[in-house]
């Protein structure tokens, strides 16, 4: 027996392949994070709230930088955006999902629209994925930035039972903590460059 499961970053990451991007972060650093994994049909849908201490521009540059995702997400090996209009990509990304001692190559080609610092909508148009899309919005709130995600996606891998939708959160809550980590990082090297 067998259980489908997305592959997609982020994110937001864009959004594409969240069990790909998981490190360890610890629990601490996820406690405010809301996250429902669940399936209709064939497809996975998955829905991420989680607050960042940044405005909506800093927040942006980590998860619009496709060029660099291999630089800072663990389980992309190559990341290219080719722009075709001010506010329109297509995104191609290649990598190794890890689960365990099992390895799941992937490819992610999406097309994304931008929309400044408010949204980010993609769609899967071939690799991995059957078929999908994925919404990010950004929230502005007092000194925070709420990111609020969600991704609907039919993939067309399966992987051994047992590796079903509660793995699928805990590697989203990873991941997306990871993206959290990273935007604090650029954070403290700008205030740390800006401040000699």
């Amino acid at each position: 027996m067998s259980v489908p499961i997305r592959f997609s970053r982020f994110m937001l990451v864009a959004a594409i392949c969240h069990a790909a991007y998981a490190q360890d972060v610890p629990a601490a650093m996820q406690s405010d994070m809301r996250v429902d994994v669940r399936h209709e049909g064939n497809a996975v849908l998955i829905d991420v709230s989680m607050p960042v201490i940044a405005s909506p521009r800093q927040v942006w540059q980590v998860l619009t930088d496709y060029n660099h995702m291999a630089s800072f997400f663990p389980g992309i090996n190559s990341s290219k955006a080719i722009q075709q209009s001010p506010d329109r990509f297509r995104v191609e990304q290649t990598g190794v999902v890890n689960f365990g001692l099992l390895r799941f190559p992937f490819e992610s080609v999406r097309d994304v629209k931008l929309q400044p610092y408010q949204e980010i909508r993609s769609e899967a148009v071939g690799g991995t994925i059957t078929s999908g899309f994925a919404h990010t919005r950004l929230i502005e709130r007092g000194n925070a930035t709420i990111i609020e995600y969600r991704s609907e996606s039919v993939p067309n891998i399966r992987l051994p039972f047992g590796l079903g939708l509660n793995t699928v959160a805990a590697r989203t809550r990873e991941q997306f903590a990871q993206l959290r980590q990273e935007i604090y990082r650029r954070m403290e090297t700008t205030a740390h460059t800006s401040g000699k």
